[in-house]
């Protein structure tokens, strides 16, 4: 071997060395961005994490599933809003909701500040797209 290839043997092997801590930032910031949203209690604050958990590639389309939406968002997660053969969602509600009245009312109980909503596949669960939005109809 050559002085100049054993030199570039010697680079990539300590590259690979060095490298594996840098990815293990990256599951430590996203863990501390997940623990940070489940400690939160303001909305704006829980929105913001979690625009900051898509920035960090912690939700990922086409790769990330609702169990692992379920376990970052804990309760603020509802599933199967809406289940189509094909496509379904479920929402992120970053306030926390009104409570419905104790006597059955004929109108709904509105939604209230930001949330997330989130379309995955009905068959594996896999998210495919999401949408930000404080807009109630």
């Amino acid at each position: 071997m050559t002085a100049a290839r054993l030199e570039l043997f010697f680079v990539l092997a300590l590259a690979c060395i060095v490298m594996p801590p840098a990815f293990a930032a990256d599951d430590d910031s996203s863990n501390d961005l997940i623990n940070r949203y489940q400690r939160e209690s303001s909305e704006l604050a829980k929105r913001d994490l979690a625009l900051k958990m898509i920035d960090a590639g912690v939700l990922k389309l086409s790769v990330t599933a609702t169990k692992d939406v379920a376990r970052i968002f804990g309760a603020d997660w509802t599933p199967d809003v809406d289940v189509e053969e094909y496509k379904s969602y479920g929402i992120v509600h970053f306030a926390k909701q009104p409570t419905p009245p104790s006597t059955p009312s004929p109108a709904p109980v509105p939604f209230v500040g930001w949330y997330l909503v989130i379309h995955y596949n009905t068959k594996d669960k896999v998210v495919i797209s999401w949408e930000l939005s404080n807009v109630h109809k």
